[in-house]
């Protein structure tokens, strides 16, 4: 993302989304890439500004947050993986 849009950004790594949703509000990071689902409440209520989102086409639940290849950034696309884990034996 940093070379696609010309930035340089530091990855801040934090202990899930309560905590740099908390930073981001306070204005102690800029920035923060967060699933849709946790990004549009924020912006729905003013609490941050959704500037764009990371996949193909618009996403159904916000059709209006236009994607990064819009205004010229198709190569700015996200995937989102989950693990599926269990507790090892003992």
């Amino acid at each position: 993302m940093n070379a696609e849009l010309g930035l340089r950004m530091t990855d801040v790594p934090y202990k899930g989304a309560a905590p740099a949703i908390t930073d981001l509000i306070r204005g102690e990071i800029q920035v923060f890439c967060a699933l849709t689902v946790t990004a549009l409440p924020l912006a729905r209520d003013g609490r941050a500004r959704l500037i764009a989102i990371m996949r193909e086409g618009r996403s159904e639940q916000a059709p209006e947050i236009p994607t990064f290849a819009e205004p010229g950034f198709p190569k700015v696309k996200a995937g989102v993986v989950f693990g599926v884990l269990a507790a090892a034996a003992r």
